[in-house]
């Protein structure tokens, strides 16, 4: 305390401004030396910083100011301190000497943040931080516009640690007084180097109403950080309506979890969106990476990723570009917009690399989930345009248009999962499935106790092709227990009409260089109410127009360059085509059926044709020894 005329003995800083009560000056500095100076701003800005107490003694009124986020000794709701100074006579003309006063601490206190230099002393001050304060932003504040004795000043250290998680809440929402609609305040122009611009947000924290750009190139993180992301490293608590603009290149390096908007996340995310600047790169290096967030458990709602230019991800397990890793995730009405996505990773996807137990729908009345790559999906390991591998996971409404995907096994919507129930969802390819082994218009593997239920795919004007290994229209493998079902065609390309002929427009090729088929290399499961249909090319060694193996069950199927019933009468007079051509072997609509698969209720018309030599072996005449006809027949 600084009282006037008197020399003080509590104070570590010189003080910037003075407080009068009954014509004495009273200052109290709960703060070292750094956090002064971090904090003078906001001392010199509106003082709102630091909360007024006034308590009484010996018959005088005295007001004292404190930072609350310091002044952590609290006992039954009261702060305690003992007032002393250094008079060489040992006395205090105003207080008594080495007297306790107990005054209350008020709770629940609105603290504004005005100033990018209030913002910047906030961020050093994690460690201080109350959970009886909440924070509001009152203005746009823009880091670029002020006066920084040096450009580092502009580097934000995380607020919130995982020691001491930020357990409040920071907003920025104002109402618009011509619109009388609810906005956000601009955070602008700082450089995220730690976590992220909040550590850790703990289960009661809140950051909301929110709009943070990043004007300049960034490299945030490291290899010890565990979770590193440009807003949050680690969210428990709730992220809502905050927009996030990356203008720059940025690259963010994590031990386990790296995103931008929430490096891990167990709480909740709504009405959020990320977006990043056309012809920039944004660099993800993290076991578990994600455009939005690396690794989920909690919910999402309403979010929306917008990469205009290459989300790049490098030595992951799992890449997306929403999210790298989800458990028991339920994920609702996602826009997802990305231009490139390019991954070092075992699994990527253009939704999440992973998912187990997790829900990913649109709204009940429409589908409004979709994941749309416009330019080209990459990964050295699996790729695959909606999710990489998915367990015990459901897809209701969901969407993919993809332009091209291409890894070591390439898919359009599922690279491979088991038990995954997908319903009214929708793949559209408009160039090339490229798979190193194995290469499908829908999914790698569709697995065991799995349901695929109205999911039809749009391959024309495609290639699917898998240079060492097998390609299909619909899946490389449909296991055993596992049904796809509700008119999950495979269109391949169409027509033009001319008169009364159809003229082939944008033909699609399935090219495997061991195995090719128009619908799924191997089927051990179910399969019903599925077509073929379409101009195109199916070729391989081995080829078919509809599977390759069968050991399961097929029915209500059939192969055809028809696209409708009504273009099946424009056939004769036209140069529709659609050809099965096998190096090795070829069928029109299936090449192998085991002796416990079956097929019913099917037909093909297409065009046949192969390099080798189709050997039947012919029934044998019965006699008396053999009754029964021989189990090797073809």
């Amino acid at each position: 305390i600084t009282v006037e005329g008197v020399s003080n003995s509590f104070r570590n800083a010189s003080p910037d401004d003075s407080y009068t009560a009954n014509n004495k000056v009273y200052h109290v500095y709960l703060l070292t030396d750094a956090q002064m100076k971090a904090a003078s701003d906001y001392v010199k800005a509106t003082g709102q910083f630091y909360v007024p107490i006034t308590f009484t003694q010996e018959g005088s009124t005295h007001t004292v100011y404190f930072n609350p986020n310091v002044a952590k000794s609290q006992v039954n709701g009261s702060y305690n301190h003992t007032f002393t100074d250094s008079n060489s006579d040992g006395s205090c003309n105003t207080c008594g000497n080495g007297k306790s006063h107990e005054y209350h601490l008020p709770t629940g206190e609105e603290m504004e943040i005005r100033s990018a230099r209030q913002f910047a002393a906030l961020s050093t001050m994690s460690n201080y931080i109350s959970s009886d304060y909440y924070y509001v932003q009152k203005m746009h504040i823009d880091a670029d516009q002020y006066q920084w004795t040096s450009n580092d000043d502009k580097k934000i250290n995380s607020i919130g640690t995982a020691e001491q998680p930020f357990n409040t809440s920071y907003s920025g929402l104002y109402i618009d007084e011509l619109t009388n609609e609810q906005k956000n305040y601009l955070l602008s122009g700082f450089q995220v180097v730690d976590a992220g611009i909040f550590g850790v947000i703990g289960e009661t924290g809140s950051i909301s109403n929110l709009t943070v750009v990043c004007t300049a190139d960034m490299t945030a993180g490291s290899a010890e950080k565990e979770n590193v992301a440009v807003l949050a490293g680690e969210n428990r608590g709730s992220i809502n309506f905050v927009d996030l603009t990356i203008n720059g290149n940025a690259s963010l390096t994590a031990k386990t979890n790296a995103g931008l908007l929430a490096g891990n996340s167990i709480g909740t995310v709504s009405d959020c969106t990320v977006t990043t600047a056309e012809n920039k790169t944004v660099t993800l290096t993290a076991p578990n990476a994600g455009g939005l967030i690396g690794s989920a458990e909690g919910t999402i709602t309403r979010c929306g990723v917008a990469m205009n230019g290459t989300l790049q991800i490098n030595e992951a397990v799992y890449a997306g570009c929403v999210l790298g890793h989800a458990v028991n995730t339920v994920c609702d009405q996602l826009i997802v917009s990305v231009k490139n996505l390019d991954a070092s990773a075992d699994i990527a996807a253009g939704l999440a690399g992973y998912a187990e137990g997790c829900t990913f729908s649109g709204s009940a009345d429409a589908s409004v989930t979709d994941v749309t790559v416009s330019g080209s999906l990459r990964s050295t390991g699996i790729a695959s345009g909606v999710l990489g591998n998915a367990i015990n996971t459901t897809l209701i409404g969901v969407d993919a248009g993809i332009s091209e995907v291409s890894g070591s096994t390439a898919a359009g919507f599922l690279g491979v999962g088991d038990n995954v129930d997908a319903t009214n969802c929708k793949v559209v390819i408009t160039k090339s499935v490229t798979g190193t082994n194995g290469a499908a218009g829908v999914a790698g593997t569709i697995g065991s106790e799995s349901v695929f239920n109205h999911v039809p795919v749009t391959l024309t004007g495609v290639t699917v092709s898998a240079d060492g290994g097998n390609a299909a229209g619909y899946a490389l493998e449909i296991k055993a227990r596992a049904i796809v079902m509700g008119q999950s065609h495979v269109t391949l390309g169409g027509y033009q009409t001319s008169g009364n002929v159809l003229v082939p427009v944008n033909a699609a090729v399935i090219r495997g260089s061991q195995n090719a088929a128009g619908y799924a290399y191997t089927v051990a499961g179910s399969v019903g109410e599925a077509h073929v249909v379409g101009c195109g090319q199916i070729h391989g060694g081995n080829a078919s127009g509809f599977a390759v193996e069968v050991s399961g069950s097929i029915s209500d199927a059939f192969v055809s360059p028809a696209l409708t019933q009504d273009d099946a009468g424009y056939l004769g007079n036209s140069n529709a085509n659609l050809s099965v051509t096998g190096t090795d072997s070829a069928a029109g609509f299936v090449l192998n059926v085991a002796k416990n698969g079956s097929v019913s209720t099917a037909y093909t018309l297409c065009a046949v044709s192969s390099s080798g030599t189709i050997e039947i072996e012919k029934e044998p005449e019965p006699t008396e020894e053999t009754t029964e006809p021989s189990e090797a027949t073809d």
